[in-house]
């Protein structure tokens, strides 16, 4: 019983800090979304509102109804692949003003696939689906967001 109770203890406290810490990164989003031009501004305030609310309700939830938080019952990620798209994450952002929106989704939409775990073997094919289907996904982002909702994103500066 007593390992039982330090288990929600750390769950808890786990719960308590990640909301706070994406309530602090949602409002970070939106301080830092107003230095940006009317039209570049909404996306990410929006964003950044979500996780503040959406971290409220989970520290909220916890301190008030915690019961109503559901237990994993085990944790089988892998924190080698979590830290790898992390990563890849990280790079992708970074990538961003060197090589433009297009093509460095283009290509952190595929490394992060390929990171994905599967249960079968990667082949030709399916490499060549993946990033196909991902330079697909980001050239439709990227018509969307530029031709029809006229959202500037940043375009390649190494070229």
């Amino acid at each position: 019983m007593p390992e039982m109770q330090a288990n929600m203890t750390t769950r808890r406290i786990k719960n308590l800090a990640s909301g706070a810490v994406f309530a602090a990164l949602g409002l970070f989003i939106v301080i830092a979304s107003q230095q940006f031009e009317d039209a570049g501004r909404s996306t990410p305030t929006f964003i950044g509102y979500g996780l503040i609310a959406l971290s409220l309700l989970l520290i909220v939830t916890e301190i008030v109804r915690s019961d109503l938080l559901p237990i994993p019952e085990s944790d089988d990620g892998s924190k080698k692949q979590r830290f790898l798209f992390v990563v890849l994450m990280g790079l992708w952002i970074l990538a961003l003003p060197y090589f433009g929106f297009l093509l460095s989704c283009s290509v952190m939409f595929i490394f992060i696939a390929l990171a994905v775990p599967r249960v079968d073997r990667w082949t030709v094919k399916g490499i060549v689906l993946h990033a196909l289907s991902g330079v697909m996904t980001s050239a439709t982002l990227w018509f969307a967001l530029t031709q029809l909702l006229n959202i500037p994103l940043p375009e390649a500066s190494l070229f």
